[in-house]
């Protein structure tokens, strides 16, 4: 079933990050397993799963890993996230040759859902090098001020992170694939937009 996650905006995220950004996770994961455009991958959700880590100061490490288990020539091409705050000295790192280029561009990268922040590009051929069933890809973010929570921000759209999947099934058809945004940032968006409420009540 497709659905569409609806959201208020950069906004809310950064109500909630401003709450939660005291405590740092160790460890963000986001599990790839709504379709919001285009046909259903092969394989179980979630059909991919993007971790994101503190590496060090002002550097977060980022791994995107493709699970699907059948219509092995499907292949991930590309991955669209949002930063936020945005720093003005980001830079992108990497060795895995699963990776082809990339784009930091503050609300500039305009797709389904956006526009976004941070747009990475995979490999689309030859078939060998595409980043398919199994394989995982590994890069590294840097910029002042740059923590795994940076990531958590969601488009205009209401997008946490979607990737494009390509080669599915035997008439080689696309989706769009979102996540659900964990309950913690939900939780954080909540106590966020309550303190603001709580805030418009006493001055008012």
């Amino acid at each position: 079933m497709n659905r569409y996650f609806g959201g208020s905006g950069r906004v809310l995220a950064f109500a909630g990050l401003v709450v939660g950004g005291a405590s740092a996770q160790a460890l963000i994961t986001m599990d790839f397993e709504v379709v919001l455009t285009g046909s259903t991958p092969g394989g179980a959700s979630p059909w991919a799963t993007l971790t994101i880590q503190d590496i060090a100061a002002d550097t977060v490490e980022m791994t995107l890993t493709h699970h699907a288990t059948s219509t092995a020539g499907q292949f991930v091409s590309r991955l669209w996230m949002n930063i936020d705050p945005f720093p003005g000295d980001l830079a992108f790192s990497t060795t895995s040759d699963k990776i082809s280029g990339h784009t930091f561009s503050q609300d500039g990268i305009n797709t389904v859902g956006g526009p976004y922040d941070f747009f990475v590009q995979f490999n689309l051929a030859p078939p060998a090098a595409r980043l398919l069933p199994g394989d995982s890809a590994t890069w590294q973010v840097s910029g002042t001020g740059l923590t795994e929570n940076s990531f958590l921000a969601m488009s205009p759209g209401g997008i946490q992170a979607m990737i494009h999947i390509q080669n599915i099934g035997p008439n080689g058809d696309s989706g769009h694939i979102t996540v659900v945004p964990e309950p913690a940032t939900f939780l954080a968006i909540g106590v966020g937009l309550a303190a603001l409420a709580a805030r418009r009540r006493r001055s008012a």
